[in-house]
């Protein structure tokens, strides 16, 4: 794959969207949405048995504040469209996607990678030199990482990683998902997209 002509399309998919929608980092003027993204995101969870402990409105408070936040308004009716956030393991070897949620009526329409694509472009502005990772059973958000450039790992290259073991703070256990294999969609996935190489 040729990560430069990946990203720079990216950047064009993204275009397209801005003249309905707002993308952008979330600020202190976004608190007013989170109670619906929280309520979303914990539906969503428990509708797919997933597994993901539940989200607080506290939690993304902290997300916003420290520039970890991405969302997505419609300009047309000031809702949000989708949110997402970075966990970061204290030595910033690996980051990961958080608390991804695009509202029910706004799926279907490419603002999933939207979303994905801005995250990871924040990521790497943030932590160039670290590995984003994913964990999903999610037909959807596995195509879209696989249109970014991750790719699929076995569990045991995390279970024999010291730095991801030791550095994850998350209120997300993934051993604790990796252990578990499956949900309602199906298998669990891990995969990583070094940030080194995008461009």
């Amino acid at each position: 794959m040729d990560i430069y002509n990946e990203v720079e399309d990216q950047k064009r998919d993204i275009s397209q969207y801005q003249d309905r929608y707002i993308i952008k980092i979330a600020n202190q003027s976004d608190f007013k949405y989170l109670p619906d993204i929280i309520d979303e995101i914990n539906r969503s969870a428990k509708e797919r048995e997933t597994g993901i402990v539940d989200r607080t409105v506290g939690y993304l408070k902290r997300k916003i504040n420290e520039g970890f936040a991405v969302i997505i308004i419609d300009k047309n009716n000031n809702e949000w469209v989708a949110f997402s956030s970075l966990e970061v393991w204290f030595h910033d070897r690996y980051v990961s996607n958080t608390a991804l949620i695009v509202r029910p009526k706004y799926r279907g329409n490419g603002l999933l990678k939207i979303l994905k694509t801005r995250i990871v472009q924040l990521a790497k502005e943030l932590f160039p030199n670290a590995t984003l990772f994913s964990l999903t059973a999610s037909p959807a958000i596995l195509k879209a990482n696989l249109q970014l450039g991750y790719t699929e790992v076995p569990f045991d290259y995390f279970r024999n990683d010291e730095l991801f073991i030791e550095g994850n703070e998350s209120e997300v256990d993934y051993f604790q998902l990796m252990n578990k294999g499956f949900n309602a969609e199906g298998k669990y996935v891990a995969m990583i997209l070094d940030l080194k190489t995008i461009a």
